[in-house]
């Protein structure tokens, strides 16, 4: 279960009603949840509504008709856009939230760490951008509208960093993945930090 990405997974509770407590739940913005209520209508069909942020009324995500002797799905165009899931994460999602000096540093960056091998893979998710290598990320980089933030897939105690850059982050929460991690605002210290992330490339890389 090493190589799963738990970044990716949410949690899809259905049932006929909640408790305001537990509507209150989905505010949480590190509970990854959603809650629908199961409604069925006179024909057979069975109705999902989603309950929405911020207290907003509930609307349809979709209908379903699973108890149809002909099943067949009703959607509406303005339900769509609210299933944002589904789309595929993409490295503009982030860059267009930064600077153009913090796009630039990550193209820096990127580009340094894809010449060491053509295994390597981008693999954009909800929180991050991991840089990949036979299904282990090496480095992962949140582009940030004014800085860079960097995790470096070592645990603790496994990174040689003689400069004390990085910060372990072993023991508080942090959306990367390794104990190890750094926010840069320029290019002044990326050739040291490349040093670093190679030392995770050496070890997923084999």
């Amino acid at each position: 279960m090493a190589d799963f990405d738990w970044t990716q997974t949410r949690v899809v509770f259905i049932a006929g009603s909640y408790t305001n407590y537990q509507k209150d739940a989905i505010d949480n913005p590190n509970l990854p949840i959603e809650l629908y209520e199961a409604r069925k209508t006179e024909n057979g069909y069975l109705t999902l509504l989603q309950i929405m942020n911020n207290s907003e009324n509930s609307r349809f995500a979709n209908k379903v008709s699973a108890l149809s002797s002909q099943p067949k799905v009703i959607s509406k165009a303005a339900d769509v856009d609210q299933v944002s899931d589904l789309k595929p994460y993409t490295e503009e999602m982030f860059l267009d939230k930064a600077t153009a000096n913090i796009c630039d540093l990550y193209d820096e960056l990127k580009a340094a760490i894809l010449l060491w091998d053509s295994e390597f893979e981008i693999k954009p998710t909800k929180v991050y951008i991991g840089l990949r290598i036979k299904h282990h990320n090496v480095v992962d980089l949140l582009p940030q509208k004014s800085q860079l933030k960097i995790w470096i897939n070592l645990s603790k105690g496994e990174l040689n960093d003689p400069n004390n850059l990085l910060r372990d982050v072993s023991s508080i929460g942090h959306w990367g993945n390794g104990d190890y991690e750094v926010i840069i605002k320029d290019d002044t210290q990326i050739e040291y930090i490349l040093s670093l992330i190679k030392q995770a490339w050496e070890k997923y890389r084999h």
